[in-house]
This record gives structure tokens, C-alpha cells and sequence, in this order.
């Protein structure tokens, strides 16, 4: 469990990873902040697409310790995924 800016939600934190993404949801929930655009390559187990995505710093901070990181995450809509799956098949 951790804190996002004051909403509590699940994480899955992986520090040797090579991108950083948050819901679509859980971002709207926070206060307004500016997003920077940005062509990512998105690499799935079935294929890879590139495309332009929404970008911005969240800060993290963990419920049960004192972990508290800055994180550049893309912004993911549950069904922009799922196109981007289909679009490869």
C-alpha cells in the first residue's frame, strides 16, 4: 500500500524496471498538474507499439515505512492498452 498524494492504493514498485506507469483513473483523482507529451515505444509480451503518451511526476510515499520517492510516470487507460494489443494482431 502506499500514498499518492493523498490517495491510498496498491503499487507495484519495481526499481530495476525501464518505465514507470499509473492508471488513467488514479492520476485523474489527483490535483491538476502538467503533463508533457511524449512518443514511447510500449513493449508487450506479444508485440511493441510506438506512439505519443502522456507523461508526469507523482510523488509516492509507502503507508508502512518511510519510503518516499518522485516517479515519472506514463499515464494508462485500461483500454488504450487493450487497443494497442488488438492493433498488433
Amino acid at each position: 500500500m502506499v500514498n499518492v498524494e493523498g490517495v491510498r492504493c496498491r503499487a507495484l514498485l519495481n526499481t530495476g524496471a525501464g518505465s514507470s506507469y499509473a492508471s488513467a483513473a488514479l492520476l485523474n483523482l489527483l490535483a491538476k498538474r502538467d503533463y508533457r507529451r511524449e512518443t514511447r515505444r510500449v513493449e508487450m509480451m506479444l508485440g511493441t507499439v510506438t506512439r505519443e503518451m502522456e507523461l508526469c511526476t507523482i510523488n509516492v510515499l509507502s503507508v508502512e515505512s518511510d519510503l518516499n520517492i518522485n516517479v515519472d510516470v506514463t499515464k494508462v487507460e485500461k483500454h488504450e492498452l487493450l487497443k494497442l494489443y488488438l492493433h498488433q494482431n
